[in-house]
């Protein structure tokens, strides 16, 4: 059986500032109105000290393949008891706390309350750049109440709420940050080895431009932090267009689905040199749909003879049109749940290091391992961060999604040179647990 998704849209991405908003512009980006409220500057929260290597060791020390990518920091941040009030002229309101940070690469937000009201509207402004990002509104509530951001690279963001409201009993929105997460590195071209080919670069762009549209980054929560993964959109039967994401089980084993993140296109705009990407196309919120059987203690079954360590998870539905807007210029790949010839000449696509994407391409070894593809590369390889990429076949139709190496990516021991097997769980049985 297999499926694939026929309408061929340009490779070309639309360079766009937001995740999922409503295009207004804050009260406070109005120069003339700024000048004449005068706005008193916001209340500001100093966030801990982190030294960012050591958390990363201590994160990421006792586990395989994984790629914990920033810390939590567990807060209480309402609009009662946190921040401060400013009532306009007009009667409109504005609520501003601003947040500081001596050394996060990067801060998101962690909403486990997010329920505004019509006429409300967030904004996020990155103070070291000057840019303010949204507005989110009641558009952007889901029925998890859940909201999340994604990374603003800035140690500096100041939070904006703005009400149309004009009353003085007006609304107070159920807004509350539970968790910041602290970044301990930065995602930018040139993360990863430099051996790794840049999916804009020929012949791979003209190639496999739809696959490398149908390939994202996630950034998904876990109790101590933020772990990077790759997945992929996958085209379904009624071919109508549900944001249907293959990943990896032990990416999303003890996650919180609800405020995880997906990143479309997130890829060098370039070859040469590899530069860093636009991640602002984002969405919010998944729900898992089905999961291969229990993994072994370590998370992941390496020779793959008792699960396949597959994932099929769902962007989570918000209150706009479509949940991925046109313009993000996103592709819901083919599948194939037919068998593969040893010796075929398999691609993966996918994240290393949180970096932009990357390509590989190599050959099918063995069917030794009974629910993996055992591949050897030809050119390129992986890292950390690959976890859950998927592998297509000389079809171009995905096969299934990376689980394991037998070397550990995590580790320095991965070089250009490093010889090392790969293990991508097979969809053809992960097929035959969803079909039944």
């Amino acid at each position: 059986k297999y499926i694939i998704f026929f309408i061929i849209l340009s490779c070309t991405i639309v360079d766009l500032n937001a995740q999922v908003s409503v295009p207004y512009q804050s009260i406070l980006e109005d120069k003339e109105i700024f000048m004449q409220e005068s706005i008193p500057e916001p209340l500001t929260l100093e966030l801990p000290f982190f030294n960012n290597e050591e958390e990363y060791e201590l994160l990421n020390a006792n586990c395989n393949d994984c790629n914990i990518i920033s810390k939590h920091i567990a807060v209480d941040i309402d609009m009662k008891n946190s921040g401060s009030w400013t009532t306009l002229s007009t009667g409109e309101k504005i609520w501003q706390l601003r947040l500081k940070s001596e050394t996060a690469e990067g801060l998101r937000l962690i909403c486990d309350n997010y329920k505004l009201p019509k006429g409300g509207l967030i904004f996020i402004k990155n103070n070291e750049s000057n840019i303010t990002y949204g507005a989110y509104s009641e558009l952007n509530n889901k029925e998890t109440n859940t909201f999340s951001t994604r990374f603003f690279n800035s140690k500096d963001i100041t939070i904006i709420y703005e009400s149309k409201e004009i009353n003085e009993k007006a609304t107070i929105p159920e807004f509350h940050i539970s968790k910041i997460s602290h970044a301990l590195d930065r995602n930018f071209g040139g993360a990863s080895l430099p051996c790794h080919n840049d999916v804009n670069c020929e012949p791979w762009v003209g190639e496999w431009c739809n696959e490398i549209r149908a390939t994202v980054q996630l950034i998904l929560t876990t109790d101590g932090g933020d772990a990077g993964c790759s997945g992929v959109l996958l085209n379904n039967t009624n071919n109508d267009f549900r944001p249907f994401i293959a990943t990896s089980r032990h990416c999303t084993e003890d996650t919180d689905l609800s405020t995880s993140v997906v990143i479309y296109n997130f890829q060098s705009p370039t070859c040469e040199p590899s530069q860093n990407g636009n991640d602002l196309l984002t969405t919010d919120g998944l729900s898992l749909l089905h999961q291969s059987g229990e993994l072994d203690d370590e998370g992941t079954d390496i020779l793959c003879k008792k699960n396949y360590d597959i994932a099929l998870v769902e962007v989570l539905n918000n209150n706009f049109p479509t949940r991925l807007p046109l313009n993000y210029n996103v592709f819901y790949a083919g599948w194939n749940s037919l068998k593969i010839n040893k010796n075929s000449i398999v691609t993966g696509i996918h994240h290393p290091r949180r970096d932009v994407k990357k390509i590989s391409e190599g050959t099918v070894m063995s069917n030794l391992a009974t629910k993996c593809w055992r591949i050897e590369w030809n050119d390129g390889l992986v890292e950390r961060g690959s976890s859950g990429s998927p592998l297509f076949g000389p079809d171009h139709r995905f096969i299934g999604n990376l689980s394991a190496t037998d070397r550990n990516t995590n580790s320095n021991s991965i070089e250009c040179d490093t010889d090392f097997f790969v293990y991508y769980g097979k969809f053809e049985k992960y097929f035959d647990d969803i079909d039944g």
